[in-house]
């Protein structure tokens, strides 16, 4: 109904008691989010829209009764709206609305129909915690009958399973209460008997699982014999390994050797020029000391020669000096 339109939400349903030849049962109504006056505790606040050039386009309640009520939209706090059903008994509208300043129902929420009585009323009146009680024990007989009949239900038959779930999904969205993860549970229940089906179909129809077993079977043995190879193998490579290490270490100590024999014949090679050297000046030396030595031994030869004629002269002389001697003293 235009002017008693709350901020702008999507309207759910509930099921609320109507009296009906005197009787009470249960009806489907639609219901909307509003804002109860705060001031006269009587008046659903219209939500208007500003056109000012302060705060163009920024929605507000405004009572339709009491001009002092004021508030912007988006000041609200969300708890201070209530959901308003429409009218139980005649559906005429949503309804009035009142809640109860004195006595002792001082505090309390009265729903009555939108008719005043008097004027064609249908009598709907119902209190607000009377109609949230309700539509939560219907919520809950609502779940607990979804869960008893899945229960029962064989798991092979998803799909009957699934339109029972949205059959009961259909009549909790009439209630004003979130369902949401209760509905997520069911889903996931149902998804999962389904999963549950083909796997359980697929491994009766399927004669691929003892291949795969079989399959399985003769891999595990060949294995079985690479993982013996492979340990022979690997000890093998780490003896390798390690008899490498062993030749690598004599290698080096070889090279060691083999360096200090060529730095030693480096020594020699140049100890030996050095020799060779001075064997050239000896053999030079000597070949001239030999020439003086031949010289020198011809000097001598016939400076012996020359002592010996000396000496057999000095040797005649002397007998004729003795000779001589003798004759003069005789």
């Amino acid at each position: 109904m235009k002017g008693l339109l709350s901020e702008p939400t999507t309207s759910r349903v509930f099921i609320s008691p109507t009296k009906t030849n005197g009787n009470w049962s249960e009806r489907l109504h639609q219901y909307q989010r509003c804002l109860l006056c705060p001031v006269c505790n009587a008046s659903i606040c219209r939500l208007k829209t500003s056109n000012t050039p302060k705060n163009p386009g920024r929605q507000y309640y405004k009572c339709p009764t009491r001009d002092n009520f004021f508030k912007w939209a988006d000041e609200v706090n969300p708890n201070q709206l209530i959901d308003v059903p429409n009218c139980g008994g005649c559906s005429a509208g949503a309804c009035r609305v009142r809640r109860e300043t004195i006595g002792p129902n001082a505090g309390r929420i009265l729903f009555m129909c939108r008719v005043k009585e008097g004027e064609g009323s249908c009598g709907y009146r119902v209190w607000q915690d009377e109609l949230e009680m309700s539509t939560s024990s219907q919520s809950t007989n609502n779940c607990d009958d979804l869960l008893t009949l899945l229960e029962t239900m064989d798991v092979k038959d998803h799909v009957a399973m699934r339109q029972a779930a949205e059959a009961t999904f259909t009549a909790m969205d009439h209630l004003p209460f979130g369902h949401q993860d209760f509905k997520n549970c069911v889903n996931e229940l149902i998804h999962c008997a389904s999963s549950l089906s083909e796997i359980e179909q697929s491994m009766h129809t399927n004669d691929s699982y003892q291949r795969l077993v079989e399959h399985c079977s003769r891999e595990r043995t060949r294995l079985e014999e690479i993982n013996c190879v492979h340990a022979e193998t690997t000890y093998t490579v780490t003896n390798k390994k390690k008899h490498l290490k062993d030749l690598h270490k004599e290698i080096s100590s070889t090279l060691d050797w083999l360096f200090r024999i060529e730095a030693e014949l480096s020594c020699f090679d140049v100890e030996m020029r050095d020799i060779e050297l001075g064997m050239e000046q000896i053999s030079r030396d000597k070949e001239e000391l030999e020439g003086k030595y031949s010289i020198a031994f011809k000097e001598l030869e016939e400076t012996k020669k020359l002592f010996e004629r000396k000496e057999a002269e000095f040797d005649a002389a002397k007998a004729a000096y003795y000779r001589a001697r003798a004759l003069l003293r005789g």
